[in-house]
């Protein structure tokens, strides 16, 4: 957990306790590296081992090794071939439904935006989870069913 990042920076700004902030972002990498350990899929990042180490010299330090791609970047994918766009695109339609319908139950992406994919040897792979959730949503309306 980086101490400075974003997140940390938005939930102290919020409420003020930076070890509970700490707290709550050490329990989304976990809730993450859960998820990635899990949900096996060509287009979800793999999750090859994690460390969590907590000595006297370096406290609660919790790493994950997963495999390495490039971000994903709209300029380059506007450059590219229409067929590696449409295998793109295929990769997000195949996530997609193995995420409506994976052995966790639907699993939502609340966080949907570019930065959250790599291209690994040519796939689409997802690598953020943390923002991800398996509770199903209810109607509150027949328009929303």
């Amino acid at each position: 957990v980086h101490g400075g990042g974003h997140d940390i920076d938005n939930c102290v700004k919020l409420y003020g306790s930076l070890a509970d902030c700490y707290r709550l972002a050490s329990y989304k990498i976990v809730k993450e590296m859960v998820l990635l350990q899990r949900l096996r899929h060509p287009n979800i990042l793999q999750l090859h081992g994690y460390c969590y180490q907590d000595s006297n010299d370096i406290s609660d330090t919790l790493t994950a090794i997963t495999e390495l791609g490039s971000p994903l970047e709209m300029i380059q994918l506007l450059q590219t071939s229409w067929e590696d766009r449409f295998h793109i695109c295929f990769s997000l339609v195949q996530l997609l439904h193995y995420l409506a319908h994976s052995p966790l139950g639907s699993v939502t992406l609340l966080d949907f935006r570019p930065r959250q994919f790599v291209i690994v040897d040519g796939e689409l792979k997802v690598t953020d989870l943390d923002d991800a959730s398996n509770e199903e949503t209810f109607c509150t309306s027949n328009r929303d069913c």
